[in-house]
């Protein structure tokens, strides 16, 4: 009978640990749920974004406002790429990698493999800048706890101008700069090494001239946080951009870059001469082309924060440099991708000022970046509610409806020269080329033979373009003869060569709207 009441009381004993871990695990369970509660409004805001951004330039797209620059040629070299095929991207003469070193994109290939389209570029792009908002909530959770003012804050990433505007821009890698500097700059000021070594090592895949963010990256961390890595972080960004330019770029197109002309006074040593010799030419420079209102759109959203966290802000300083003084206009206008990379370190800081302060301080700092970020976005940005609109056919529009028509009939690997909006509606081929490319060479190669016929003219198979063509009518003129109408529709026709076994001409059914196939 011991024995028995023994046994029964290690039962219950039993039963009553395994209740009270049951019970633990549910209390845990309530805890991670309504932690992942407090995320929702994040989440909620993230989603929107990209949901927005993607149906919009998925629009702009169908809607013919896109280009093969700067999309079809991303586009024509990862779908070479996912047939195992070297991205020699004829749409501009030379290898994708020797337009920048964006190897970062080499990711995306599988999905190609899946579903080859044009949401691949258009949706990662959305989906790398709006993600970017939950680093900076992350950072603000970790610095200043809380969630109402970390969402805020991850909010008003996004609303910055230089999101928006480059989430439009066609496709360019850079924006994926969105969420790798974010990223990047959470290791460091939060000594997490291996995510700040790896981010910081992706950003550098981006483009070679990353280096001008993460080298000073690199040196803040040696300054504030690590000396050995951040040296050594600064040491392998520099040798990388030198590997990047003097050995893939000089291999692939004989030169370390194409945009060395973007440099003032004929180059480094005609700047510094200048700078020495003539200051108040230097300065005037920098005073033209709206050079400083582009600084004043940059920093007005975080200035009332980022006063607190200078060190932080002035990583951005190098890359805001280049674009004020770059001799080419984009690059300091906030409408093209190049002012992206300057705002996630601003937004860091943003959070690392306001997380110094406390109190009624922070209060008006809130507000005002809060009021500032508001005004910013009205006046200068694409998001819904600004006063901008981003002028673009949708894509149930009568003229891209029937380009898109067209293009059903072309085969599928014909060698085409196409107007340049065509371009990335029919750009999964080997060979595709903007008009008036081989013709008279526009934008190819290494633009060294502009306005020349190149020797494989003969090549071309069908032409396939706006029936207002403008100025390169001249040049269609010259060599119509040797083509012959295909399809031919109101706004837009294609030519076939003569003398080649095509299939018939299909009919067309005659389409109505607009007058004019040009870009609106």
């Amino acid at each position: 009978m011991p024995h028995v009441a023994e046994q029964v009381i290690d039962d219950a004993a039993f039963e009553s640990e395994r209740v009270s871990r049951f019970a633990d695990r549910v209390q845990d369970l309530a805890a991670r749920l309504t932690e992942w509660q407090d995320h929702l409004p994040i989440v909620f805001i993230v989603a929107m974004y990209v949901s927005y951004f993607t149906r919009m330039s998925m629009d702009v797209h169908r809607g013919l406002g896109s280009s093969g620059y700067d999309f079809g040629l991303y586009d024509q070299g990862l779908w070479l790429l996912s047939r195992f095929r070297a991205p020699y991207v004829t749409i501009m003469g030379r290898n994708l990698m020797g337009d920048h070193t964006s190897f970062i994109l080499v990711l995306l290939v599988p999905l190609y493999w899946i579903a080859p389209g044009a949401w691949i570029l258009l949706f990662s792009q959305s989906a790398a800048i709006g993600c970017g908002a939950f680093v900076v909530y992350a950072l603000a959770r970790r610095k200043i706890g809380g969630v109402a003012l970390p969402t805020l804050l991850g909010a008003l990433y996004l609303a910055h101008p230089a999101l928006s505007w480059t989430n439009m821009e066609q496709f360019h890698p850079d924006a994926y700069l969105g969420l790798l500097l974010p990223l990047a700059l959470y290791g460091a000021l939060c000594r997490r090494t291996r995510l700040f070594v790896v981010s910081a090592a992706l950003c550098l895949l981006v483009k070679e001239d990353t280096v001008l963010i993460v080298a000073p990256l690199g040196v803040w961390v040696a300054w504030r946080r690590d000396r050995r890595l951040g040296l050594w972080v600064v040491a392998a960004a520099i040798g990388y951009a030198l590997f990047a330019t003097q050995f893939v770029l000089r291999s692939l197109i004989g030169r370390p870059t194409l945009n060395s002309w973007r440099i003032p006074f004929g180059g480094p040593s005609g700047s510094v001469r200048t700078l020495v010799d003539q200051p108040g030419q230097v300065f005037e420079y920098l005073k033209a082309d709206h050079r400083p209102f582009y600084v004043w759109q940059m920093l007005l959203p975080y200035i009332p924060a980022f006063v607190w966290a200078p060190d932080v802000a002035a990583i951005s300083t190098l890359v805001l440099v280049s674009n004020v003084a770059s001799t080419f206009v984009y690059q300091h206008l906030v409408q093209y991708h190049y002012s992206l990379v300057v705002v996630p370190a601003l937004a860091m800081a943003a959070v690392v000022g306001i997380a110094r302060l406390s109190g009624r301080r922070r209060t008006i700092v809130v507000a005002l970046v809060v009021l500032l970020t508001a005004w910013s976005a009205h006046l200068w940005s694409v998001l819904p509610g600004s006063r901008n609109v981003y002028a673009h056919w949708p894509a149930n529009h009568p003229v891209p409806t029937e380009v898109r028509e067209l293009a059903r009939h072309l085969p599928p690997n014909a060698v085409v020269s196409a107007t340049h909006n065509f371009v990335p509606q029919i750009d999964y081929r080997d060979r595709i080329y903007q008009f008036p490319t081989p013709f008279s060479a526009r934008l190819w190669g290494v633009y060294d033979r502009e306005g020349q016929q190149l020797s494989f003219i003969g090549d071309i198979q069908y032409v396939f373009i706006t029936n207002d063509l403008l100025d390169l009518q001249p040049i269609w003129d010259r060599y119509k003869d040797q083509f012959e109408p295909f399809v031919q529709g109101r706004f837009a026709s294609i030519y076939v060569r003569k003398g080649l076994a095509h299939p018939p001409a299909p009919a067309l059914a005659p389409s109505a709207g607009a007058t004019s196939p040009g870009n609106p």
